[in-house]
């Protein structure tokens, strides 16, 4: 290797590296290799399930062909990457972090998002930790172990999308797909420091969706402009996917360039439903908000966002038909030992869901769509607190009760970031400081229907702010 790429790339960023490759300033096959050094030099993280080594070097070398010919590459030429494990990967079995799935057959094919990643050039190295079905908020299970923060391994990465923050928070790699069903991406990227966006409902194409229709997919960087730049590549509509249709096709993201933040009008929540955040967290979070606010002149409005009681409640009773409609779990007497504990609770609490109360709960998460867009009506930004604490342990249990808030129980960790899954709308997790712990902290931006644009022009306006410098992160300490 003629360049030290720990040097070249300080900040481990998609777009340099792409334009380094591009530019044929390095190869993508010495990418790959840096990578494969990071990730066989961690023996703590825990954060993947299995890699496509060979066809990541077969990738890299095309790359590097088609550049020494001058021929053109793809926008995300030689980026490494990793491809969350309830997502489909070419080549490599999708398990969902479960020993029912041990047996998985490698898959035929990717996910229409990754296929676009992948023609942009950009490499997948393997398959990302996640818990059981997407279903915990650590990042752990039967058939993985626990996956651990780069932080601090004391501390998890968060879940669901937890091995794809742990590997990003790592260094392995600039870039991992998550998605976000309740939070799944912003709650580990509020917890390693990450940019982490839940995109507008239906932005990215799926073809499987969760019954809920609360879901979507995204990815987990460590800056806004990799974060766009990747989701301009992923969006847009696909035959098979009659939401996607309903969304303004790329650059929807892209144009951050063109968003002015001066002016906007704000409801800052830093508590909500019975939820809030310890003091630390609120303490993060308002100076980062103070400090918008005094740049760009941002407007408070007061009593906009409010909420019957029980949002979280119709959150969970809405999406008690996911599990069940995502897979076949057979005979439940023979496959119930398989599964950890929390999944197995989740499955006999959901499975006792009436017919009635499901279709009362769609009925009011409806209702709460409605109520939800309406606020965009007299705001332009809703930001409130990703996580309600920083200190979550990797081995659990995680805490029922925070101080600093009355909501208790398995949500009391992240009861704010079911809001903007309820209404469909874009948010992005941003972080504004590292707690006493070592866990960073995490603040979210909620824009309307469609303006994942403003949303992350607002992240971006955050993060050049520098609460958490470059010098800080796991890998360059």
């Amino acid at each position: 290797m003629t360049v030290s790429l720990a040097s070249r790339f300080p900040t481990w960023s998609a777009l340099e590296i792409a334009a380094a490759v591009a530019a044929g300033e390095v190869s993508a096959t010495d990418v790959l290799t840096e990578t494969r050094r990071r990730v066989e030099a961690d023996t703590v993280t825990n954060a993947w399930v299995c890699f496509a080594w060979d066809a990541a070097a077969e990738h890299a070398a095309d790359i590097d062909r088609r550049v020494a010919a001058g021929l053109r590459v793809g926008a995300l030429a030689g980026v490494p990457f990793g491809v969350k494990d309830t997502q489909d990967l070419a080549g490599l079995p999708t398990r969902w972090g479960s020993l029912l799935k041990a047996d998985a057959v490698p898959a035929a094919s990717d996910d229409p998002y990754i296929s676009r990643l992948r023609a942009a050039d950009a490499v997948a190295i393997g398959k990302t930790t996640t818990p059981e079905f997407a279903s915990g908020l650590l990042c752990e299970s039967r058939a993985t172990g626990t996956t651990r923060n780069p932080w601090n391994p004391e501390l998890t990465p968060g879940g669901s999308s937890g091995g794809s923050a742990a590997a990003v928070a790592a260094g392995h790699v600039p870039f991992a797909t998550g998605s976000d069903g309740g939070g799944s991406i912003r709650i580990p990227a509020g917890i390693t420091g990450l940019v982490g966006h839940k995109t507008t409902f239906g932005l990215v194409p799926e073809l499987d969706r969760a019954v809920s229709e609360t879901s979507t997919v995204g990815v987990l960087t460590w800056d806004v402009a990799d974060t766009v730049a990747i989701l301009d590549v992923m969006a847009g509509p696909l035959r098979g996917d009659a939401h996607s249709a309903a969304v303004a096709a790329p650059p929807v993201v892209s144009r951050i360039d063109d968003v002015d933040l001066n002016g906007l009008r704000i409801a800052y929540v830093p508590e909500l439903d019975r939820a809030g955040a310890t003091d630390e967290v609120r303490a993060a979070c308002r100076d980062a908000v103070d400090a918008l606010r005094a740049q760009f002149g941002l407007r408070d409005v007061e009593g906009v966002v409010e909420l019957d009681a029980g949002a979280n409640e119709v959150f969970v009773a809405a999406g008690s038909v996911d599990p069940w409609s995502l897979n076949d779990f057979g005979d439940l007497e023979q496959t119930m030992p398989l599964f950890s504990d929390y999944f197995a609770t989740r499955l006999e609490r959901t499975g006792a869901v009436t017919i009635q109360q499901l279709g009362l709960a769609l009925q009011h998460r409806r209702r709460l769509r409605r109520e939800i867009h309406a606020w965009f009506d007299e705001v332009d930004l809703i930001i409130m607190p990703t996580l309600s604490t920083a200190d979550i342990p990797a081995e659990g249990p995680p805490p029922e009760v925070v101080p600093g808030q009355e909501y208790q129980g398995v949500a009391a960790v992240a009861p704010l970031t079911r809001i903007a899954n309820l209404g469909g709308v874009p948010a992005t997790s941003v972080p504004v400081g590292v707690g006493a712990g070592g866990g960073p902290i995490g603040l979210q931006i909620l824009a309307g229907p469609g303006r994942d644009d403003l949303a992350l022009a607002a992240a971006r306006a955050i993060e050049a702010q520098g609460r958490v410098p470059v010098a800080s992160r796991p890998y360059n300490r």
